[in-house]
């Protein structure tokens, strides 16, 4: 996983010397971890974080985002890989802004939900990225 982060550090890095400098990481299962180790390295950058059907990875590190990183947790009760007790617990040391969706008929790939889903992420990206967001 330290690769992975690495990675995305280096995808942060190229946008911000293409001028963007407000950032969103959306990230998967185990991807939902490194992009939260991402966001925790790229504070200056990073405003907003999605992490779907979350690994508990690096929970008590959270608290180091400060209040500048918007954290949206999404889990399926149903998800039979990674238990949604998972992404509530990093919900519990996630600073505000934040939210948890558990969405009590999906899984963990989140499909049985899709609309609901997609409606989430845009809804807090328009939040806190978009032109009447606090980013």
């Amino acid at each position: 996983m330290p690769s992975s982060v690495l990675d995305v550090r280096a995808g942060i890095r190229f946008l911000r010397r293409q001028g963007v400098h407000d950032i969103a990481l959306v990230g998967h299962s185990i991807g939902s971890a490194v992009v939260l180790k991402a966001a925790q390295a790229e504070r200056r950058s990073v405003r907003a974080v999605i992490s779907l059907s979350s690994l508990k990875l690096g929970a008590r590190d959270l608290e180091d985002l400060g209040g500048a990183c918007a954290c949206l947790f999404i889990h399926g009760k149903q998800d039979a890989i990674l238990p949604a007790r998972f992404s509530a617990q990093l919900f519990g040391f996630a600073p505000e802004p934040k939210r948890i969706r558990i969405l009590p008929n999906a899984g963990h790939r989140l499909s049985e939900a899709r609309p609901v889903v997609r409606r989430e992420i845009l809804s807090w990206l328009d939040a806190h990225l978009g032109p009447n967001g606090r980013a």
